[in-house]
Order: structure tokens, then C-alpha cells, then sequence
């Protein structure tokens, strides 16, 4: 009846839409474009399904990034801090001879 490409969401909705078309149903079995209906909306949920994956895992990475940056930053700031007060020490020092 309707050939399909199950990695592509654009042509299972694209298939979709002619099985709505009833120029192109007009000569199909109404219960064969309803099993071939239920058989590409099942492939949309298992589409909506990775993608929703896909975009947990990828905001999952870019929240241990931004952790890992923060503490790169933080572990800075306290050296930059530790160097100003050493810096001040020495300061001390001199003026002190």
C-alpha cells in the first residue's frame, strides 16, 4: 500500500497526511488505512520518544559542563584570591625592613 521510512518523522507524517487524502484512500479497505494510521502513529511516539531522549541527555551534559566550568572558576577564584593576600603579605614584609 504505502511504503514508509521509519528514520525519517517528516515522511511518516508526510504519510500520514495521504492516508487523510481521500483521493488517495478512495479505493483502500477503511480497516487496512486504519492499522496502517495506528502502525505510523506509533512510529511518531517512538520519534517523539528519542528525541525527548536525545534532548535529557544533552541538557544532562550541559549541566555537568557547566558544574565541572563553575568549579574551574570557583577553584580560580580562590587562587587569584590566595595570590592577593600573599601579594599583600610581601608588601607587609618590605615595608616592614
Amino acid at each position: 500500500m504505502l511504503d514508509h521510512d521509519h528514520d525519517d518523522p517528516d515522511a511518516v507524517v508526510q504519510h500520514l497526511l495521504r492516508l487523510t487524502d481521500p483521493s488517495t484512500t478512495a479505493n483502500y479497505d477503511p480497516q487496512v488505512v486504519q492499522t496502517r494510521a495506528i502502525a505510523l502513529f506509533g512510529q511518531l511516539k517512538a520519534h517523539n520518544r528519542a528525541a525527548n531522549y536525545q534532548t535529557r541527555s544533552h541538557k544532562q551534559a550541559t549541566a555537568d559542563a557547566r558544574m565541572q566550568m563553575d568549579q574551574v572558576h570557583l577553584a580560580l577564584q580562590n587562587l587569584l584570591y590566595e595570590k592577593r593576600h600573599l601579594e599583600r603579605e610581601i608588601e607587609k614584609c618590605r615595608q616592614f625592613a
